[in-house]
């Protein structure tokens, strides 16, 4: 049941692919991108934020590897090195797919994962001043920074976190993530035969540098 319980997912997946041109809410970077809902927590109706384990995240890394995403979008982590999710990055990466991953809100610049492995490419958070978010992580292992503060998106209207308009206003570097993440489908939808690195790179040939203090 890929069900968003919480009100996480619901909120990203609109930063990267809100539809656009309807007169409602927000649009997301990539508005014609489809988007595979898999869920690896929050797996009750209740508690908070939910957990997440490696295998759980094993497998939806598998599932969307072998059933045609092109992008896979991981607004979680956590300091921990797991051989088990490096195993399923690096599957995900064997099948072409492009990984983002948030780098974490602790404000420090230990490493952070899936967002550390070197097959993904690894989001800060930026502000409306277009300095590094207070909260975002950093360090020699990330790659590119995107907003994260304050983002407004689509909410859920009944759960937790939710919002009866349907929107919401949410920072971390999980906001930061999509925004890639649409941008990323962006440029293979002009360049659809693009690999991994191709991606990367013009990614961070779009990009400007920013102080990390």
């Amino acid at each position: 049941n890929p069900s968003d319980f919480q009100g996480h997912g619901t909120h990203v997946a609109g930063i990267a692919a809100a539809k656009g041109n309807n007169n409602l809410g927000v649009v997301g970077v990539c508005p014609n991108c489809r988007i595979m809902v898999i869920r690896a927590g929050y797996a009750t109706t209740s508690g908070g934020s939910g957990s997440f384990s490696s295998t759980a995240i094993t497998s939806a890394l598998h599932y969307a590897a072998d059933n045609n995403a092109k992008i896979i979008s991981m607004s979680f982590g956590d300091g921990g090195d797991s051989i088990t999710m490096k195993n399923a990055v690096d599957y995900a990466y064997s099948k072409g797919l492009v990984l983002i991953a948030g780098a974490g809100n602790s404000n420090t610049n230990l490493e952070f994962y899936p967002a550390a492995y070197d097959n993904v490419i690894a989001v800060t958070a930026t502000d409306s001043l277009d300095m590094k978010a207070s909260f975002s992580n950093y360090g020699y292992w990330t790659d590119i920074a995107a907003p994260g503060v304050n983002i407004l998106s689509t909410a859920l209207k009944t759960g937790i976190r939710i919002d009866p308009s349907g929107y919401r206003l949410a920072s971390g570097t999980s906001q930061a993530t999509p925004y890639v993440s649409g941008l990323a489908g962006l440029i293979l939808s002009k360049n659809p035969i693009w690999n991994q690195k191709e991606v990367k790179d013009i990614l961070k040939l779009g990009s400007d540098i920013i102080s990390d203090e």
